[in-house]
């Protein structure tokens, strides 16, 4: 049982590297490829078609593995990503831009580079601290949980809460049904 949980992880994991290499190309290099974007989301579409089929067919499974507690490290890297990102776009758009086959670097061209680089860093950083990770309807859901867990559950409460989980599997299965 142990060991099938850690090769659930590890496929978990593998799958956030896959996701994430992804989105660091996307991120990184959409400037210099415009269709990469769009190629990314026709991969994309078909991956989740399969998995559904998958999960839906062969497998038997509705809901995914969980993530084990491993969002939290992701969300570090992409937040990582996007400031690589934010300097690799400047970098490319500021000393491209001119198309000539002869690549100079002026002085003027450094600091049109540090100057745009630490501006779009300053605003990306202003719009994370004003924007919350989380909505106020979130934060208030898991307040109410954690109220919830320290108080006895009553047999009502395990009912509907199993009801509205089985509603919710047989919703995702005609959706998944139906998107195929």
């Amino acid at each position: 049982q142990e060991n099938h949980l850690r090769v659930r992880r590890v496929a978990v994991v593998l799958q956030y590297v896959d996701m994430m290499t992804q989105y660091l190309f996307v991120a990184c290099f959409s400037c210099i490829s415009t269709l990469l974007p769009l190629i990314a989301l026709v991969v994309n579409c078909i991956q989740v078609r399969g998995e559904v089929y998958v999960n839906l067919n062969a497998a038997r499974q509705v809901l995914q593995p969980p993530a084990g507690g491993i969002l939290g490290e992701w969300s570090q890297i992409q937040v990582l990503i996007g400031y690589i990102a934010i300097t690799i776009n400047v970098c490319v758009l500021i000393f491209t831009a001119d198309f000539s086959i002869v690549a100079s670097i002026s002085p003027s061209k450094i600091w049109s580079f540090v100057v745009l680089e630490h501006t779009l860093l300053a605003l990306k950083y202003v719009l994370a601290s004003v924007i919350a990770d989380r909505p106020s309807w979130v934060v208030h859901e898991i307040r109410k949980h954690k109220l919830d867990k320290t108080s006895e559950p009553k047999p009502e409460d395990i009912n509907s809460f199993s009801l509205r989980v089985t509603r919710r599997r047989s919703i995702f299965a005609q959706n998944a049904a139906s998107f195929l």
